[in-house]
């Protein structure tokens, strides 16, 4: 068991702002326009004062539909948007994931308060086209080609569905600022033609970067991991607690990269801003210096360590953006998806779209129609890209570990369907009830024997209880499914603020939203969350779980 999730008693003053992230988006497919090629890279446009997502909303694929925001969901493919250069390679368009279509503005109007909604690209078009304007620190001012207006969150809104709209710029007005969040895992390409990776297959402290010639390992991807403003943390697939930095944090031209444990208090020699050329390329720009990754004179050999240098425009400063998974979308699905309708009669193996959530699901036992998000017998999260749930991976379903018990996993698999999660995150909640209270074996006779199956503590509970509320549709009862569905919802929360990463939301839900090694808990007692998510994530993995 583990009663160090006294972190809450500490930082209850995080829950505000960390409200802003919970909730859920929407799903579908479909477009005119040619799907993005596999790679493309795809990123969260998320607004610095409502803290949430550009989300087209409801997956509709049709002209005109909605695009305005909606809370933060890592795993939400309608909040998925290619920044790609226009045809001429002086702006940008911005392309969704699920229909193919480009956010553009209503009727192409130049007057205040006009909306923004989805439409197929014509080319051409300034209308439909966008300039990004650095704000520093990462934030962007998404502005209009053809009207000059800035992308606004209507009114200061910070409600799901709120409009966006364009608004004549008024400066830093934090409804103006918009940041990147790099959705996926990637490869990443030098001009060379050469990939960044760890040297030497590395995964310790120390470990140098290098170019070298493209392989499909760990130790050549990377994830983005939002780390404060618009500013990210580059991790190794390969060493998921450690990130691309520069040596000794060094303000040096020419010091070499290399790989550290993370630290969040770290100033900026671990955290990069992202910034989209208009080639289609990207720079990458430390914090502490704000000098740009480099390749030493554009060498093109293999094994040429990585570098940091002041921005001097040369082609060896960019990069190329290669999504790990391979995976299209905007209308490349490859499955064969039906809107879900009750009373039709389903086989196993057929997948439908759930109209109220826009997810996905695949029928596991043929049933007569039963609801997807009630009924997880007979359906099981998946996508409609050919991959697992929601996140890529995990499979279309999830199988019981044999020593959890069966009314325990059954709220734990429908606990993942309810968050759209993939299936295999039932697989982790049973890893963490295991791991917290042995299924609740180890509860007798506890102190903390009150936190339940999952551990969470009361002051935890009732920061998220108007959460879990409008989550589950009930208030929190206390019961073995209640305890599970809370634990899963603080889960989701965790694993989004690590930007989809397992093991580093374990760590958060351990130690805390903002745990550093060497933290203690409100008792002065020694938490040690690196070895807490090892050991879930051993389990995890053991019983079958695919994530990282």
């Amino acid at each position: 068991m583990n009663p160090n999730r006294n972190w809450f008693v500490k930082t209850r003053s995080l829950l505000a702002s960390m409200a802003l992230l919970l909730g859920a988006s929407s799903a579908a497919s479909a477009a005119l326009e040619a799907a993005p090629i596999a790679g493309t890279p795809y990123f969260m446009i998320v607004n610095k004062y409502s803290g949430k997502a550009l989300d087209l909303i409801g997956g509709d694929t049709s002209n005109g539909a909605r695009v305005n925001q909606w809370s933060f969901d890592y795993n939400g493919a309608n909040q998925r948007w290619a920044v790609l250069p226009t045809e001429n390679n002086a702006h940008f368009k911005l392309i969704s994931w699920v229909s193919g279509k480009c956010a553009c503005i209503d009727g192409d109007s130049t007057n205040n308060g006009a909306i923004l909604h989805d439409w197929d690209y014509v080319g051409n078009n300034p209308g439909q086209q966008f300039d990004l304007v650095d704000a520093g620190n990462g934030w962007f001012k998404i502005r209009n080609v053809k009207s000059g207006k800035i992308l606004d969150d209507g009114g200061w809104g910070t409600g799901n569905d709120n409009t966006i709209l364009q608004w004549d710029d008024g400066g830093m007005q934090d409804n103006q600022l918009w940041r990147l969040q790099p959705w996926g895992d990637y490869f990443i390409r030098a001009a060379s033609g050469r990939y960044l990776c760890v040297a030497n297959m590395g995964n310790s402290n120390g470990s140098r970067i290098i170019q070298y010639d493209r392989q499909d390992n760990p130790w050549f991807k990377w994830r983005f991991v939002s780390e404060g403003d618009g500013w990210y943390g580059c991790f190794s697939l390969n060493a998921l607690t450690r990130v691309l930095c520069v040596g000794a944090g060094s303000t040096a031209p020419g010091y070499y990269c290399h790989l550290w444990d993370y630290n969040p208090s770290n100033y900026g020699d671990q955290k990069v801003r992202v910034i989209p050329q208009l080639d289609g390329t990207f720079k990458f720009y430390f914090a502490h210096d704000g000098q740009t990754w480099d390749i030493p004179g554009g060498q093109t050999g293999n094994n040429v360590e990585l570098d940091q240098y002041p921005n001097n425009g040369n082609v060896w400063q960019k990069f190329a953006l290669e999504r790990a998974d391979g995976s299209t979308g905007g209308g490349g699905s490859t499955c064969n998806a039906s809107t879900w309708t009750q009373g039709t009669n389903y086989n196993v193996g057929d997948i439908v779209r759930y109209a109220a959530n826009g997810n996905y699901y695949k029928c596991t036992n043929a049933n007569p129609g039963y609801d997807p998000t009630i009924s997880t017998w007979f359906w099981s999260p998946t996508t409609c890209d050919g991959g697992g749930g929601n996140n890529g991976g995990g499979g279309g379903s999830a199988q019981k570990p044999g020593v959890c018990p069966q009314d325990q996993w059954n709220y734990m698999v429908s606990a993942a369907a309810t968050l759209g999660m993939p299936a295999d995150f039932a697989i982790l909640l049973a890893a963490v009830d295991q791991h917290e209270s042995s299924f609740g074996a180890g509860l007798a006779g506890s102190p903390s024997a009150g936190d339940g199956l999952m551990q969470v503590q009361p002051a935890t509970r009732g920061a998220y209880a108007g959460s879990f509320s409008a989550t589950f549709g009930h208030g929190y009862n206390d019961s073995a499914s209640d305890q599970i569905a809370m634990g899963a919802l603080i889960y989701k929360d965790m694993i989004n603020l690590c930007g989809g990463q397992y093991r580093c939301g374990c760590m958060k839900y351990n130690g805390g939203p903002n745990y550093v090694p060497g933290s203690v808990d409100a008792y002065g007692r020694p938490i040690y969350a690196e070895t807490y998510a090892a050991e879930v994530m051993a389990t995890y993995q053991s019983w079958g779980g695919t994530h990282q």
